[in-house]
């Protein structure tokens, strides 16, 4: 539990600092999530909360409008 939440205040600390890379910054924390065993692969798909992704891209969708 406790390297699971370092490895978490370390990506949000990097995604504050390095706006640019955010999408590598993620993806880099959740490759190290998947290959140190944090989470387990037979737990990928079901820990992905759609109903949040879709929520996050209506926004954006809205956002662009206004923009």
């Amino acid at each position: 539990m406790i390297p699971a939440l370092i490895l978490f205040a370390i990506t949000y600390v990097l995604m504050l600092a390095f706006s640019k890379y955010r999408p590598y910054i993620s993806l880099g924390s959740a490759l190290i999530f998947i290959v140190s065993g944090m989470l387990p692969a037979s737990q990928i798909i079901p820990s992905i909360d759609f109903n949040v992704l879709l929520m996050i891209a209506g926004t954006m969708g809205v956002v662009a409008l206004f923009i």
